[in-house]
């Protein structure tokens, strides 16, 4: 019996963000993010008060996200990497 992984066929079905206020952390000089939600804009403005506090940590507020959109419709564009010539 294999216990490695799931048995079956993959989700074909992107993951969907549920409606509220989201708050993007991560550390400086690293690629990856991670996205925190809140239900309220105030628990989001908690959220980001707490995590910038840390210097080695970079807090972007992404905003408000509902009906599977972006209410602002200003979400921060996420930089493209640079090709080696």
């Amino acid at each position: 019996m294999n216990t490695k992984g799931k048995v079956g066929r993959p989700s074909t079905k992107p993951a969907r963000l549920k409606n509220g206020f989201y708050v993007s952390v991560k550390n400086k000089g690293m690629s990856n993010a991670v996205m925190m939600y809140s239900a309220t804009r105030d628990g989001m403005l908690v959220l980001a008060q707490r995590y910038s506090i840390f210097p080695d940590k970079e807090v972007t507020i992404m905003g408000e996200h509902k009906n599977d959109e972006w209410v602002s419709n200003s979400r921060p564009a996420r930089k493209k990497r640079e090709k080696a010539a």
